[in-house]
């Protein structure tokens, strides 16, 4: 069965022109590179994005000392994880994560 293509947000930092990056909660870093889907890695569990751009707003503007968020936050198109936790180092329930976030197995990040 083809898992549907959702519309969201990605919280990522400028690696260059072309290519951004993210970071898991055990500190390995995923890249990203517009229009090409990146695939959860297999040491830790799903992706996370945001479903509405004002809580990907809100957790950068908690968790950031910049001032703008556009530029830490890219529409992206993700496939949602049936996972109802992330993990890597130790496991984060629903609860333990960012307002909005949305755990997914796959996204891919979208220019403007």
């Amino acid at each position: 069965m083809k898992k549907k293509i959702e519309k969201g947000y990605k919280v990522v930092s400028c690696f260059s022109d072309n290519i951004k990056k993210s970071w898991t909660t055990n500190g390995n870093v995923i890249f990203y590179k517009f229009e090409k889907w990146v695939d959860r890695p297999d040491e830790c569990g799903p992706l996370a994005v945001f479903k509405y751009k004002k809580d990907a707003i809100d957790f950068v503007l908690r968790y950031s000392f910049e001032f703008d968020v556009d530029d830490f936050i890219v529409t992206c198109d993700y496939i949602r994880s049936t996972d109802t936790i992330l993990w890597n180092d130790r496991k984060y329930t629903k609860k333990d994560l960012p307002v909005g976030t949305v755990l997914a197995d796959r996204v891919k990040i979208k220019r403007g």
